[in-house]
């Protein structure tokens, strides 16, 4: 199993490209990471968040899931929704190479990542 965090600040939600050299690259992403051993998803979503963006969240409730098969194996992606409690995302260049604030709408601007598409549209489908 695997989180992401839809954290949105006055009506934008955070966003991440893929960096060079990772599954994915160029493509872009609710930012998360994969459930370690008795994990809850919360807790995941939360300690994914600091390593990658060194930020604190507050995971506030669960948003959806998706169900997506990449090279033989089947990812269960969870979308948590969440609030940005201290600083700034920052891009650390090994998960990410660029992070936008962007509304549902503008999302179809972005190439995203087939995980995350059933998100987007439905947040778009709620931005209405």
């Amino acid at each position: 199993m695997v989180t992401c965090a839809l954290i949105k600040r006055n009506g934008f939600f955070l966003c991440a490209r893929r960096a060079r050299g990772n599954r994915l690259a160029g493509y872009w992403e609710f930012p998360g990471g994969k459930l370690e051993a008795d994990e809850s998803l919360f807790d995941c979503i939360e300690r994914e968040i600091l390593e990658e963006l060194q930020c604190r969240i507050l995971a506030r409730q669960h948003f959806d899931k998706s169900i997506s098969h990449q090279k033989y194996k089947l990812i269960e992606l969870h979308a948590i929704e969440c609030e940005l409690i201290s600083q700034e995302p920052k891009v650390n260049k090994i998960d990410h190479d660029l992070l936008c604030w962007t509304t549902p709408s503008n999302m179809l601007n972005l190439s995203f990542a087939l995980a995350d598409i059933p998100f987007v549209r439905k947040l778009q489908l709620n931005e209405n």
